[in-house]
């Protein structure tokens, strides 16, 4: 008896990991679903990659000043991580969400004197070649002109 109710949990748990392990597959290939967990998709294994086509490596977010200078925004001076720091920076100057931007603009301005009158996020590309990986000149992907008077955007 306690023989045959290890063996049926044991198929039991095997099933349900089969079934995680084959609609994981499933929505990778074909690109269903949300960010849901366990079950993700994986956008980087969707589609096909060719030799030399740009990648994203990543988004590299800069602050312009008064003086037309610029400055790197570095997720780690902020005391956030990267998600927090692509969530509340990055995603809102690319999509032009300033309602999103607005609470990162205090600390910002801050940290700047509020001297900042413009954010811009760029992609930083690279490319596979068959000489290995290549940087690739990055693409400004959005900008968004702000002031700083209490972190507000224009």
């Amino acid at each position: 008896m306690k023989l045959a109710r290890q063996r049926l949990t044991h198929h039991a748990i095997s099933g349900v990991i089969v079934v995680i392990l084959g609609t994981q597959t499933f929505v990778s290939i074909v690109g269903l679903g949300g960010a849901g967990w366990p079950i993700i998709h994986y956008p980087m294994y969707s589609g096909p990659k060719y030799e030399g086509a740009r990648l994203n490596h990543g988004y590299a977010v800069s602050a312009v000043l008064e003086d037309s200078s610029e400055i790197d925004i570095d997720p780690d001076e902020m005391h956030i991580g990267f998600w927090d720091f692509h969530y509340q920076i990055s995603q809102p100057i690319i999509d032009n969400a300033q309602d999103v931007l607005t609470p990162a603009m205090r600390d910002l301005c801050r940290r700047w004197d509020n001297k900042i009158v413009a954010l811009k996020a760029r992609d930083l590309g690279v490319a596979i070649t068959r000489q290995g990986v290549i940087e690739l000149p990055p693409i400004e992907l959005g900008k968004i002109d702000v002031t700083c008077a209490g972190g507000s955007l224009r």
